[in-house]
This record gives C-alpha cells, sequence and structure tokens, in this order.
C-alpha cells in the first residue's frame, strides 16, 4: 500500500496526517473483508489504496445521506457502510446499479454480494438505470452529503450524473473513480468554482462545503 491519500485528503479537510492514517487504519478491516470475499476475482473492484481513501472521506463527511452509482460486488459499498457504523452515525447509503453482469470472470455475481450482513441495516439498494434511479432518488431524499461516481464512465453521463448530485449536495464532497477517463469532472469542478483532487489510483474527489465539524476520528 502506498497510502499516497494520506496527504491530499488531510490538506482537503484541514486535519493532520496522522488523523487520516489513524483512521485508514481503522478501515483495514473492511478492506481485508473484501479482499478476502473477492479471492482474486477480476470484478472490476476498487484497489486497497482506493478503498482506505474512500473509507477515509466518509468518516470526515459522516453524511447523513449518501449516494452511489455503481455497485458490482460491493467493494465501495462496504467501505462507505463501514465508515458510516464506525462513525456511530445515524447516516444511510443509497446505491444505485443496473443489475448486470460485471466484471471479467465467467460466471455472473449478485450485486453486491460481498457487502457485510451487519452493514446491510444501513444500506439501500436501488436496481435500475441510473439516468432515471438518479433523479427520482435524489428528489425523494432531498439533501445528500457524499455522492460516489462508478458507473457508466462516459463524458455524457458523468457530466449527467455530476449536474444531478450537485443539485442536492449541501455540504461535503462528490468523489469520482475512474475520473481521468473523460474531462467531465474538470469542466464540473471549474463550472462550480471548485477543484478535482487527485486522491490516489484513479480516483478522486471535488470538495463542496466540507463538514468539518462533523469529524469522528
Amino acid at each position: 500500500m502506498a497510502m499516497d491519500f494520506v496527504r491530499p485528503i488531510a490538506t482537503t479537510f484541514d486535519v493532520s496526517e496522522d488523523t487520516i492514517k489513524s483512521i485508514a487504519q481503522s478501515g483495514k478491516v473492511y478492506a481485508e473483508h473484501a479482499k478476502d470475499a473477492l479471492a482474486g476475482r477480476n470484478l472490476w473492484a476498487i484497489d486497497e489504496d482506493e478503498r482506505l481513501a474512500l473509507y477515509c472521506v466518509t468518516r470526515l463527511v459522516n453524511p447523513t445521506c449518501a449516494v452511489e452509482t455503481g455497485v458490482g460486488s460491493g467493494v465501495s459499498s462496504s467501505m462507505i457502510l463501514g465508515a458510516l457504523k464506525d462513525s456511530g452515525s445515524k447516516g444511510r447509503l443509497h446505491s444505485i446499479d443496473k443489475g448486470e453482469k460485471y466484471g471479467n470472470e465467467s460466471r455472473s455475481y449478485p450485486v453486491g454480494y460481498i457487502v457485510p450482513e451487519e452493514l446491510r441495516t444501513l444500506w439501500s439498494l436501488h436496481i435500475g438505470n441510473s439516468k432515471v434511479e438518479l433523479p427520482a432518488l435524489l428528489h425523494e431524499v432531498k439533501n445528500i452529503q457524499m455522492f460516489l461516481h462508478d458507473s457508466e464512465h462516459t463524458h455524457e453521463h458523468v457530466t449527467f450524473e455530476l449536474n444531478q448530485a450537485r443539485m442536492h449536495l449541501s455540504e461535503g464532497v462528490i468523489v469520482i473513480d475512474n475520473y481521468t477517463w473523460t474531462n467531465a469532472p474538470e469542466e464540473f469542478a471549474r463550472r462550480i468554482g471548485s477543484k478535482v483532487v487527485h486522491l490516489t489510483g484513479d480516483m478522486a474527489l471535488i470538495p463542496s462545503t466540507l463538514a468539518r465539524n462533523n469529524l469522528h476520528n
């Protein structure tokens, strides 16, 4: 593990690097669970540093409502849910996935199959296309504090999802996986007067008003 996410997260949230390292240590149990559950299968999961970065960001934002698009096996879902549980908050994660086959394995696996049973009480899984499901969900929940894009990585679709999320983002961050695949994240960040912060691998965040007062160490 390179742990290269420590400095950008610490800088973005104005906390010490030691704080980020301590939070990341707590997230390793969920990263290890994901590794064991995947058992070497190529199911397009985020890597270990990206898992810990996502856990740290979630702990720092401590969202009441988080939304992600693209679930696959459920690695990112598990990291977000684990962070919600460890923060002791009453936050909830809503995840949207098409429910189609994912990964490069010959057989299909259920969407979110690795999410631990004890975390599922904090989770709502919505099956369908995010072009339909995301606007409807955001209209229902009204306000979110965290959004993760990890679905279709075309310029048009990334732009659509980020615009939808922004309309309901009260404070917090937008996290984007595979953010270098198009220039949509950079364009979006410029348009809202923010910036793209590289975390690790191909994962980045775009900060809004950060929920520093909600920090849970």
